[in-house]
């Protein structure tokens, strides 16, 4: 639909110069752009609206692009975001496909600012540190431990519902809903 790229891009662009554009002028006002890393990404896909009741067109805030499904769903354009960064040996203009998670921050992070995360943490880091990529030291990194996603299935409408589990290794990924026997 014309009008809701238009509404997408529009937003889009008040986001770029009216919440990114500032911090990333202030970074360079302090004169801190040769020791600080800016990063911005998102935690799911572009919202989806709920079915109409009016009878008007379906609208949504975002594009998925060819990926199926949005925010809440586990189908990758629910999954799938962007993922910016710029910082101290970063990679200029460099669009990579390395599979990272949230779950990366910490390792990722720690690792770029030379910090020592110790593995007998209480909470077992779950992450991978995936600066190697980001750096440019590696030209991909292959996860050693899988990705788990639990979901709600969706919201409408039904070609965004999902089932409401993930698991993904390497190229591949399952999702299916864990059947609820009864008792006998």
């Amino acid at each position: 639909e014309p009008c809701e790229f238009q509404a997408y891009w529009g937003n889009q662009h008040w986001a770029d110069t009216e919440r990114i554009k500032p911090v990333v002028d202030e970074v360079d006002r302090l004169g801190l752009r040769s020791t600080t890393y800016v990063v911005f990404t998102t935690d799911n896909g572009p919202a989806a609206s709920q079915e109409p009741t009016s009878g008007m067109a379906l609208t949504s805030q975002g594009v998925a692009g060819v990926f199926r499904g949005k925010k809440a769903s586990l189908y990758e354009g629910g999954q799938r975001v962007p993922f910016i960064i710029t910082g101290p040996g970063i990679l200029r203009n460099h669009i990579d496909d390395t599979l990272s998670s949230n779950v990366d921050w910490l390792p990722t992070l720690a690792s770029l600012a030379h910090i020592r995360v110790p593995h007998d943490h209480a909470f077992g880091l779950r992450g991978v540190d995936i600066s190697p990529v980001l750096t440019g030291r590696q030209t991909h990194l292959r996860r050693t431990q899988p990705l788990f996603w639990r979901g709600g299935g969706g919201p409408p409408p039904c070609w965004n519902r999902s089932p409401s589990l993930a698991v993904r290794e390497g190229d591949w990924k399952l999702l299916f809903t864990p059947r609820r026997l009864s008792a006998p």
